[in-house]
């Protein structure tokens, strides 16, 4: 069976007719979900299934494409649970499949229909709304991103009440940042709400850090640092347990950025972090090293005092240790 395809921003690029785009290049889900390739209907779930998973879908109306009755739509299986019979949707989907010998062409498929991911939208699978209806079927969505709409649209969804919304929007940001004008005061105060929010998608969360840190004359300088230390102090207390793929990428592009720009993130917080996974409590040391190297032994020092400590962790930073006493007494012999 044809793997969910996770990202399909790719796909879309590959099978992108007009040819606007590169193959390496990821669209912004707005545009990357305007294919007119891609599917796109109005309905119910009817039923759930397992084996594969997916949905049945009865279609009451057809925005985009050809389809008609109902149609079984493949799906990552992680989404079944929160997917129940009697939901009214937008669903966008596509049936294009690899032809077996040819990679770079693409045949349909109707066995292998399937909802998709984006960079911003985890499933294609929305509330049916006037606004998603609006937005998915957008006529010229390239010439929309340069207008005073789409601006206006990329800082206002940060704070819409539907999560699916301001994580999309928080997605074009990042997405579109090397494209736009700076952001004003109040827009830049509205992305460090989005980014400081624990109610907010860490992921969608981490992409936009790091987007902001590689453009500072677009997203501004004075707020980045500060939001930084906040949401690692925050994540603190889950640093020594299990936390989602998404949390530990947040923390880790946060604690880069408190390696490269040492100076707003307390040594105390930083401490607490060699305690987390191993590439955490790594970059935890290096920027403990960058406040001060006194720290950063220090820091090892406590924590492997510790009675309770995840044995790789504590494995990785003993190798930590041993390669800091070797680098020092080769600086003092020098």
């Amino acid at each position: 069976m044809l793997l969910f395809l996770r990202c399909c921003a790719a796909v879309a690029v590959l099978i992108w007719s007009a040819g606007r785009v590169s193959a390496a290049e990821v669209l912004p889900p707005i545009l990357a979900m305007s294919h007119p390739e891609f599917t796109l209907v109005a309905g119910t779930i009817t039923a759930i299934e397992t084996d594969p998973a997916a949905i049945r879908f009865d279609i009451a109306e057809t925005l985009r494409g050809s389809a008609k009755g109902s149609v079984r739509l493949l799906v990552d299986r992680a989404h079944l649970r929160r997917l129940s019979p009697g939901s009214k949707f937008l669903a966008l989907y596509t049936d294009m499949v690899n032809a077996p010998l040819k990679p770079r062409k693409f045949l349909r498929d109707p066995d292998q229909a399937r909802l998709m991911s984006f960079d911003g939208v985890p499933l294609t699978l929305f509330r049916d709304t006037p606004e998603w209806r609006a937005l998915l079927t957008h006529p010229e969505p390239a010439d929309w991103a340069a207008s005073a709409t789409y601006r206006a649209g990329l800082i206002d969804g940060l704070d819409h009440p539907d999560a699916g919304w301001r994580t999309l929007w928080a997605a074009e940001i990042a997405l579109r940042a090397g494209h736009l004008a700076p952001f004003n005061d109040r827009e830049q105060k509205a992305i460090q709400q989005f980014a400081m929010s624990p109610l907010q998608s860490p992921e969608a969360r981490a992409n936009l850090i790091q987007v902001a840190a590689a453009n500072r004359g677009i997203f501004g300088q004075d707020w980045l640092e500060p939001t930084v230390a906040a949401v690692l102090e925050t994540l603190a207390s889950s640093a020594d347990s299990t936390m989602s793929p998404a949390q530990q990428q947040l923390a880790l592009v946060a604690l880069r950025i408190a390696h490269e720009k040492p100076g707003h993130v307390s040594a105390e917080t930083l401490f607490v972090w060699l305690q987390s996974s191993p590439i955490l409590a790594e970059t935890a040391a290096l920027a403990l090293r960058a406040l001060d190297p006194k720290l950063e032994r220090q820091g090892l020092e406590r924590s492997l005092a510790l009675t309770l400590l995840d044995t790789e962790t504590r494995h990785h930073l003993e190798l930590h240790q041993k390669r800091l006493a070797q680098t020092t007494a080769s600086d003092m012999k020098h």
